[in-house]
């Protein structure tokens, strides 16, 4: 039980880090060497606000959960993140 516990809780606190570190990535747009155009933010920010929330429930998967809380920590609400990420938590969790 406690090695479940401290998983949990090391799966739930890298989420989080990643969702910060999407807060804080578009700040770095007008720098030089920035990877994206505001073309491709905007095309990704829209595809994001129509399927992400969604994708957010995925979130406890190995490989593909890191990256989506990461865009989700770019291009969505505090509010819609952490609701959905926890629900998707909460599922895997009753699940096993």
């Amino acid at each position: 039980m406690c090695l479940w516990f401290w998983a949990t809780f090391g799966n739930v606190t890298g989420s989080l880090i990643n969702w910060i570190l999407g807060r804080y990535f578009l700040q770095l747009q007008n720098k030089i060497g920035f990877p994206f155009s505001q073309d491709e933010i905007g095309k990704a920010q829209k595809t994001f606000l129509k399927y992400g929330v969604w994708t957010l429930l995925l979130a406890w998967l190995p490989v593909v959960g890191d990256p989506l809380t990461f865009i989700a920590g770019v291009f969505s609400p505090c509010c819609n993140f952490w609701c959905w990420f926890h629900w998707a938590k909460v599922f895997v969790i009753l699940w096993f």
